[in-house]
């Protein structure tokens, strides 16, 4: 395959795969495993939260109340994170409901 491709493409081989998209990829005995703790890491120390603990339930939803607040002056940073935050639910399904509802 690697050859017929090389012929029809001018194809370059890397060798094995380690890192894609922001991914990381483990070859184990059964297959592959996808990881993003690189990312999630840089994305914690990008947005200072490396002093926050570790929860069960990553959203607690607060009592139904009129919310008279202004909106936030500069919404780009929220949007970068929550934008952040769904990249990463393609390995980390479980938060996918938390970042939906913030975004």
């Amino acid at each position: 395959m690697k050859q017929f491709l090389d012929y029809q493409f001018r194809i370059k081989d890397l060798g094995a795969l380690h890192y894609f998209l922001g991914m990381e990829v483990l070859q184990v005995t059964d297959g592959v495993v996808l990881t993003q703790r690189k990312f999630a890491q840089d994305l914690i120390a990008e947005f200072h939260r490396d002093t926050l603990h570790p929860v069960s339930c990553p959203l607690r939803l607060p009592p139904v109340v009129a919310d008279n607040s202004a909106a936030l002056p500069d919404a780009t940073v929220y949007r970068k994170l929550v934008g952040k935050l769904n990249y990463l639910t393609h390995t980390r399904p479980d938060i996918s409901y938390v970042v939906q509802y913030l975004s």
